[in-house]
């Protein structure tokens, strides 16, 4: 669908423009990657799961996303877009990068934001020593979402509910 055919149609036929909104809102935590990197210049995101497969169900769920949105697609740069980064064209010239959580895999990065899926299944000491200590640029965020569930695990800590699902925002001035 053209750009002016889908605005036409969210504004004009309010069933489909909550079939739209329902997509978006099922999933949260990827709404706010996509905005992170279409509102926000050379904005770099890692999306950091227990594994690569994980990771990549967050991540094909941003790139369905932005695929199905023709405002959001022209900005994709391609060559560059591949099965585990999306690059943007200038001048956002951002990237999202899917990411499991291994030190040798992570060693390198300083993103912007950092977004832990399924917190609570990584390791307390990866998320403290390694990826909290990549967030060196002013302003940097890491969001951890997931069900609390180890007593001991820093992802339960700031959680003060059981069994629901929990989304915590860090901000490192």
């Amino acid at each position: 669908m053209e750009e002016k055919a889908f605005a036409e149609k969210v504004t004009s036929d309010l069933r489909f423009a909550g079939c739209v909104t329902e997509g978006l809102m099922q999933r949260p935590t990827a709404l706010r990657h996509l905005w992170l990197l279409f509102t926000k210049p050379k904005v770099e995101s890692l999306i950091i799961s227990s594994t690569q497969r994980q990771s990549m169900i967050m991540f094909d769920y941003c790139y369905f996303t932005i695929m199905a949105n023709p405002l959001m697609r022209e900005m994709i740069q391609r060559p560059g877009t591949t099965r585990t980064i999306i690059r943007l064209k200038s001048p956002l010239g951002g990237r999202l990068v899917a990411l499991p959580c291994s030190p040798d895999k992570l060693r390198g990065y300083h993103p912007d934001w950092g977004f832990i899926d399924e917190a609570s299944i990584v390791p307390s000491e990866m998320i403290t020593g390694e990826i909290m200590m990549m967030l060196t640029k002013p302003n940097a965020g890491l969001v951890m979402s997931g069900t609390p569930m180890g007593f001991d695990h820093v992802f339960r800590k700031p959680s003060s509910t059981e069994n629901a699902t929990t989304y915590i925002t860090i901000r490192v001035t």
